[in-house]
């Protein structure tokens, strides 16, 4: 099953921004306030003007962070996790709205509505381009939310003026966490005299999303999706911190098909990110060359979390069929394809590495065109396997794909 996007955000999406954001840009400066954002992102100090920099996440980060939500919601609609009322959406260190975007747009695709959307920052100045940018939309029919239906104010992931914020006296059904908690981490780990390790951070991850499980709160049959870098250290975080939310009483929903130890946190190289394939709009390419950043494809981790259990699977897959997901790309070497499997596995729980697949070409030559072919799929995309493939205790850790016992 291949993941949902949608398509890069069209030029009418541009002229709302740049409307939105009310002043001229121009075109050779973008590229180098966009640098220099993004360097401020990495941890680096950088003297930006204000203005200069909100400008540069509406009119760059926001039409590639949109897309970042869109996979998680779009498991959470296809394995029948979200509800069907009229949806409440709650984001956390909202910004100028990328995430708050991104979960309309697709909701919409999807085929929910929603009822309201709360956005709330430490950022008040972001906040208020925020609402210029949904103000801009709504003016050119690029969106479907009443004025009415969105609200903003102050509060932060780390504080209980988040939790307690006018407007969310009833449980919320999304809550949107996006690059919010590295944030945290870096600005805490700066003020101490000892940074934390992998799982001291991990431990901290895990605080900050059951409190705004519990606090906030959660509706029962609601889902948080927490969005951070791929970047080898912020994933492995999020991997980590899986463990200990799923002891405290909230339960992961994905990436995770299976509730077993995390196969990539045996070996220290390894990480778990999703590495999607939808690019930047044209209108953005020269600005990203020009500030040294990717236009093609976008990479993020992420951990879905809901109050109730469950996991998530290939929705389509054969009954008793086991779901797996596709951890890293797949790689060519001669006669074969190979990838890494995460998936539940027969026998003991604890960590063990992922499972390799293979795939040979003699196995699928002359085979028809619907039959699956390991050399057609991505990273992150989730299969189904028959049970029989799976290796027992003991067996070696590769698992040959042929034509008619998997599906993507």
């Amino acid at each position: 099953m291949q993941p949902f996007v949608l398509e890069p955000l069209s030029d009418d999406f541009a002229r709302a921004l740049v409307r939105a954001v009310g002043r001229k840009i121009e075109a050779r400066s973008l590229p180098a306030l966009v640098e220099r954002v993004s360097r401020k992102y990495l941890g680096e100090k950088q003297a930006l003007a204000k203005p200069d920099e909100l400008a540069a996440r509406a009119l760059f980060f926001l039409p590639r962070d949109v897309h970042k939500v869109v996979a998680p919601l779009a498991e959470l609609s296809r394995s029948g996790a979200l509800a069907a009322r009229p949806l409440r959406v709650l984001d956390v260190g909202a910004g100028v709205g990328a995430s708050s975007l991104g979960a309309l747009l697709a909701l919409s695709a999807l085929g929910h509505s929603v009822a309201h959307v709360r956005c709330v920052d430490e950022d008040h100045e972001a906040l208020a381009l925020l609402r210029k940018v949904f103000d801009a939309l709504r003016a050119d029919a690029l969106i479907e939310l009443a004025s009415s239906a969105l609200s903003v104010g102050a509060g932060s992931a780390d504080g209980a003026n988040a939790l307690g914020a006018p407007g969310n006296s009833e449980p919320w059904d999304v809550m949107l966490v996006s690059n919010v908690l590295t944030e945290v981490l870096r600005s805490e780990d700066a003020r101490s005299e000892a940074p934390r390790d992998e799982a001291a951070r991990a431990e901290r991850v895990a605080q900050l999303v059951l409190s705004l499980v519990h606090g906030a709160p959660l509706a029962e049959d609601g889902a948080l999706v927490l969005i951070e870098p791929a970047m080898h250290a912020d994933a492995r975080v999020l991997q980590r911190a899986r463990t200990i939310i799923e002891s405290s009483g909230a339960f992961v929903f994905a990436p995770c098909t299976h509730g077993g130890a995390c196969p990539m946190l045996v070996r220290e190289r390894d990480w778990c990110h999703d590495d999607v394939s939808v690019d930047l709009p044209p209108w953005l390419h020269e600005v990203a060359r020009g500030a040294g950043l990717r236009y093609q494809g976008l990479t993020y981790s992420y951990l879905t979390v809901r109050r109730s259990a469950g996991r998530v699977k290939k929705h389509d897959a054969r009954e008793g069929w086991v779901s797996a997901r596709m951890v890293g790309a797949v790689r060519e070497t001669k006669g074969k394809r190979e990838v890494f499997l995460c998936a539940e596995e027969p026998g003991p729980t604890e960590a063990r590495e992922p499972l390799r697949a293979m795939q040979l070409d003699r196995a699928i030559k002359g085979a028809a065109e619907t039959v699956p072919k390991l050399g057609d799929c991505a990273r992150g995309e989730l299969v189904a396997l028959d049970p029989a493939l799976l290796p027992n205790e003991g067996e070696g850790r590769t698992v040959r794909l042929g034509v008619s016992d998997w599906e993507r």
